[in-house]
């Protein structure tokens, strides 16, 4: 097995950090700007994002605006870190015309395994998903820790 290939099942008891972030009123961009230059914020973000990863780390597409970071060893504490330059980065983006007055951010959610609430990799995805979720119903443009009651923003 490679440096860069790591190996983790519901057995471990590794730390594993899932951030799922999604793209703020991304259907409005899509029906504004057309769905070409909506493949574009998506690859731009998409590019920030890899950047932003250790070699192990992982970041995936996980629907039409939703994406996941995987950080393997990481404490919710290093998530809180990947999220937040992520969500800075994401807003700092500058885009060609017809997109150069795009101001694009991104809502997270996230949660780390193993954690008192958290038994297994599915309820790892559940909950970070969950804490997106609410994070999108209060207000966009923020990070929220899973099973914590507060909201993360600049």
């Amino acid at each position: 097995m490679s440096s860069s290939t790591r190996v983790i099942d519901d057995s471990d008891n590794e730390l594993l950090s899932l951030v799922i972030f999604d793209i703020d009123r991304f259907s409005e961009i899509n029906n504004a700007y057309g769905r070409r230059n909506g493949d574009a914020v998506l690859a731009a973000i998409a590019e920030s994002a890899q950047k932003n990863l250790r070699s192990y780390d992982v970041v995936a597409r996980y629907g039409e605006a939703k994406f996941i970071f995987v950080l393997p060893g990481t404490p919710i504490s290093g998530g809180v870190v990947v999220g937040e330059r992520l969500r800075e980065t994401v807003q700092a983006l500058t885009f060609a015309p017809p997109l150069e007055l795009l101001s694009v951010k991104v809502s997270l959610g996230i949660a780390t395994y193993p954690s008192p609430e958290l038994d297994s990799i599915t309820s790892l995805f559940r909950q970070a998903d969950y804490a997106l979720c609410q994070t999108k119903q209060d207000r966009s443009n923020r990070m929220k820790i899973a099973d914590d009651n507060s909201s993360l923003s600049a």
